[in-house]
């Protein structure tokens, strides 16, 4: 992608989410915005409030050929996705792509994110609409290409990620839920790749992880980083796995 689109990307995004730049640190939106509701949610489904986002150079780099390869992608998931952002410019980036749904289990992050999808539309009616919004989703459609996508306000574990061609879980996930996280991720059909925070050798351990996923060659090093609002200068290591 070129830096003037990729600027012009990102100028789009800040204002759709109403703010002057992008977040750096441990006190953005995705921080503040947390209520006890959302703290008392979390605790009763066993969740994480652990929040950071990728910085729009990260996704550029995290989606390409090599990673997990949008191009020839058609659904995007996005399990635990704080904002939305990220599932924002993907929408955009690759304008192909029929489907992309994001869901976030905190009320309040959500909310958020429906709020920047409607200024969105608002911004760019000549090319997309709102297809339907309630109090716990909002969809939008491209008018030209069709392309859906849609956030919810939901549990990740509620998903069914059967069809999707790349999923994104850049959500911690407790160890006592990763029984049911390694049950759940089986349902991904074969060739699909999925970014994950958690180092599935250590959630499957490595006797068993060679049945369900293998990692991509090109991020078996530590040096394959993605620059984050927590780690903007040296990136964080996330990890890419194909589904076997």
């Amino acid at each position: 992608m070129h830096n003037e689109t990729l600027q012009a990307l990102e100028t789009l995004i800040r204002t759709a989410y109403d703010i002057p730049a992008d977040e750096e640190g441990y006190t953005t939106l995705g921080h503040q915005c947390i209520t006890e509701r959302d703290k008392l949610l979390a605790e009763e489904t066993g969740s994480s409030l652990l929040f950071g986002e990728f910085l729009p150079t990260g996704v550029v780099r995290a989606f390409d050929a090599e990673r997990l390869n949008a191009a020839e992608a058609n659904r995007v998931i996005d399990l635990g996705m704080g904002l939305g952002k990220l599932l924002l410019q993907i929408f955009l980036q690759y304008p192909h792509l029929k489907s992309c749904l994001g869901v976030e289990l905190s009320p309040s992050r959500y909310r958020l994110g429906h709020a920047a999808l409607e200024r969105f539309v608002e911004m760019k009616q000549d090319k997309f609409t709102v297809l339907e919004k309630n109090t716990d989703s909002i969809q939008i459609e491209h008018k030209k290409m069709h392309g859906v996508l849609e956030f919810r306000c939901q549990n990740l574990f509620e998903v069914d990620i059967k069809d999707a061609h790349i999923v994104v879980l850049e959500t911690n996930i407790p160890d006592k839920a990763w029984p049911k996280l390694r049950k759940y991720l089986k349902q991904m059909k074969p060739g699909a790749r999925i970014l994950t925070y958690e180092d599935l050798n250590k959630v499957y351990g490595e006797q068993k992880i060679n049945r369900y996923f293998s990692q991509l060659p090109i991020n078996h090093e530590l040096n394959d980083r993605f620059y984050t609002t927590w780690s903007p200068k040296n990136g964080h290591h996330f990890f890419i796995w194909a589904r076997v």
